[in-house]
């Protein structure tokens, strides 16, 4: 397959896949990468039921191990990997770059053939990484009020997350509770279901003092005082 990361998924998991079931049937994938979320990269780091790699990956990427440590400037002006293949042409190299003047991401991952994510995350990774490595809160009594954040996918792969919090007697927001996710539409409201189903379980005294969701302008509801859902 040449260019597979820009095939059609449904092409390689049900065409391509059942055909590996054959005898002396092997596979072959070459391609510039996309971003960490398309299929192509997620097969690259592939394991088996052993833990080890599903496919032999060879790595052509253009950019040196201290470079990666810098921002996309630096990793693009990366010339510490010298290109070997005699088809192609260093100078001509140097100089697509200024092609991608207003698009560093896809210049690295055409022209250093690296894994580089289209989507900006909300909050830097280690800002995440930190709350996840916090000591957790312990509650001691049911808290008055629950609030309820809604982060819709917005069309794009991630899903649609329900999760829940409410103050401690400090003003800190406390995250916990069931963590609920959907990523499609006609499941949105079985999974707020759900997570209503699980604080009620754990909470109940709970309020909801206000939780408002739009997602493509197809879903909007209001609660308060433990009143259900309006569509």
């Amino acid at each position: 397959m040449d260019e597979a990361a820009h095939i059609d998924p449904n092409l390689f998991y049900k065409t391509i896949v059942p055909i590996l079931q054959l005898k002396n049937t092997a596979l072959l994938a070459l391609s510039s990468p996309e971003g960490n979320e398309n299929y192509y990269s997620e097969l690259l780091n592939l394991k088996d039921q052993n833990g080890d790699d599903w496919f032999n990956v060879i790595n052509k990427k253009m950019v040196c191990k201290e470079c990666l440590k810098g921002d996309t400037a630096k990793q693009l002006a990366c010339d510490h990997i010298k290109q070997i293949e005699p088809w192609l042409s260093h100078r001509r190299f140097e100089r697509l770059k200024a092609l991608y003047a207003n698009a560093k991401g896809t210049a690295l991952q055409e022209l250093a053939g690296m894994v580089v994510s289209e989507y900006l995350p909300c909050f830097p990774e280690a800002d995440i990484a930190s709350c996840f490595a916090a000591k957790p809160v312990i509650t001691m009594s049911s808290p008055g009020i629950v609030y309820i954040s809604a982060d819709p996918s917005g069309g794009g792969p991630s899903h649609l997350a329900l999760c829940a919090g409410y103050f401690d007697a400090t003003h800190n927001f406390v995250v916990g509770g069931p963590v609920v996710y959907s990523f499609k539409m006609c499941s949105v409201y079985n999974s707020l279901y759900i997570l209503f189903s699980m604080l009620y379980i754990s909470y109940p005294e709970w309020s909801i003092r206000c939780i408002c969701l739009n997602m493509y302008g197809k879903i909007s509801l209001k609660c308060a005082n433990s009143s259900w859902l309006s569509w």
